[in-house]
């Protein structure tokens, strides 16, 4: 409001002020508080969708199963899911359905001895730590062409049991999907841990039950 002096003259303006600092704050509190909601709804959504395959697919689908919804929720198009056996070899469980075609390496396998292991895979599962790279991958002539990667060990009791390999996401990866994927292992790794031990006395129940069928022989 203009302050006039006698002779009608402005000598003066008389104005309020709202600090609106507090209420934007609060606001965007609000906002981050909603974000770390939403993240941790899809967090908790991600677990049981992963928990429900472990405990309802069989052997032959649990890992294509578990695999498709981790590339489903890191938005990456090609990715691994592998375990660790009795060997100490990585085998590859399983991976982006159409990779096994496409690839053109001559000998390329599935099961990989631990004297084998090297790049990223070997570094995640022997740091026990996870790597991501954006940019051009040097793969060897044949193999599929990534443009980004993400790997994280399955960890359980100390050990590396696993490992998650995802690839070629749009937008690159950040510390976001790392934590990300680090919270999916997390999950993985005491389910994972334990089916790979029913499967160990299964085998060696197998193998008890044939030497007896042969001492009674």
């Amino acid at each position: 409001r203009l302050i006039l002096d006698s002779q009608g003259n402005v000598a003066g303006i008389r104005c309020a002020v709202l600090d609106v600092t507090e209420r934007h704050q609060a606001e965007q509190a609000l906002h981050s508080q909603k974000l770390a909601l939403q993240a941790a709804n899809a967090q908790l959504d991600t677990r049981n969708r992963l928990l429900h395959v472990f405990f309802a697919n069989s052997d032959e689908d649990m890992y294509a199963n578990c695999l498709d919804i981790i590339l489903d929720v890191l938005k990456s198009d090609l990715g691994v899911f592998g375990y660790v056996d009795e060997e100490g070899s990585l085998v590859c469980a399983s991976m982006t359905r159409r990779v096994w075609q496409q690839c053109q390496i001559a000998d390329k396998k599935l099961i990989f001895p631990r004297q084998t292991w090297a790049g990223l895979w070997k570094r995640v599962l022997l740091e026990q730590k996870s790597l991501y790279k954006n940019g051009p991958h040097q793969v060897p002539d044949g193999h599929l062409k990534l443009f980004c990667s993400l790997g994280t060990p399955i960890v359980h009791q100390g050990r590396s049991i696993g490992l998650l390999h995802v690839a070629n996401k749009e937008t690159g990866y950040n510390e976001g999907d790392r934590e990300l994927l680090e919270i999916i292992a997390s999950v993985l790794g005491p389910v994972l841990s334990a089916r790979l031990q029913r499967d160990s006395e299964a085998r060696e129940r197998q193998k008890a039950e044939a030497q007896l069928e042969r001492a009674r022989e």
